[in-house]
Parts: C-alpha cells; sequence; structure tokens
C-alpha cells in the first residue's frame, strides 16, 4: 500500500494544508519541519513517489519451488515420548494424547528441563 513519504526524514506522517490566508496555495508539512508549497509541485511530488513505489513492486522475484513438506512420522508406538513416564496405570510408560507425543503437559515440561541440564552440562565441558 502506497503511502506519500517527507522528502527530508522519509516519515509517512506528511499532513495536507489549506492556505487559509488567501494565497490559495496548498502546502505539505511535516514533523521534522519539511514544508513544500504550491498544488501542482505536490500533485507532482506524489506521482512521482507513487510511480518509484510501483515500480519497486514491479520487480520480478526468482521463483524458489519448495519441495512438498512431508508431514513427521507418527511414532510407531502410541506411548509417551518421555522415556522416565510412569503415568500408567501399570507404572509404566502411559499412552500419548491426541496431537502430542506426551501423555500430559508434566511430562513435557520434564523432558524440557532434562534437555535444558543436558545442554547445559555440554555448554559447560
Amino acid at each position: 500500500m502506497f503511502k506519500f513519504r517527507c522528502v527530508n526524514c522519509n516519515s509517512v506522517d506528511v499532513e495536507l494544508y489549506r492556505d487559509r490566508q488567501g494565497y490559495g496555495q496548498d502546502y505539505l508539512n511535516c514533523r521534522c519541519g519539511w514544508q513544500f508549497y504550491g498544488t501542482d509541485r505536490i500533485v507532482a511530488l506524489y506521482e512521482s513517489q507513487k510511480a518509484a513505489y510501483e515500480e519497486s513492486l514491479i520487480v520480478e522475484e526468482p521463483v524458489v519451488e519448495e519441495a512438498p513438506s512431508e508431514p513427521l512420522p507418527e511414532p510407531s508406538e502410541d506411548l509417551c515420548a518421555w522415556e522416565a513416564c510412569d503415568k500408567s496405570p501399570q507404572g509404566g510408560r502411559a499412552k500419548r494424547r491426541k496431537g502430542s507425543k506426551y501423555c500430559s503437559r508434566d511430562c513435557s515440561n520434564r523432558n524440557a528441563r532434562y534437555r535444558y541440564q543436558q545442554r547445559a552440562k555440554k555448554e559447560a565441558a
């Protein structure tokens, strides 16, 4: 989307004012103090900025064909991915939740803490 920019500071905070003192000129005013007088000059500046903007949109970008991403393989087991899980009624690894590789948020957090400790040990060595 094209937005008119200040020539001095490149800001989009440019306002158009109508001269109310009888001179009949419009002028642009920016926060930085830049002012631009004359309706015809303003229109010409606007058109040149818009043409430059539209030209920048036409630049052809190389088309990169992405290989279709293959879905992650489902684990062969329907058991929790946390090796030390003991939430099953029999005391072993419990069945994982739908859409997750863990049986509970607790197992997910335990695995995250374990991985963090392993990284810290690796970095210290």
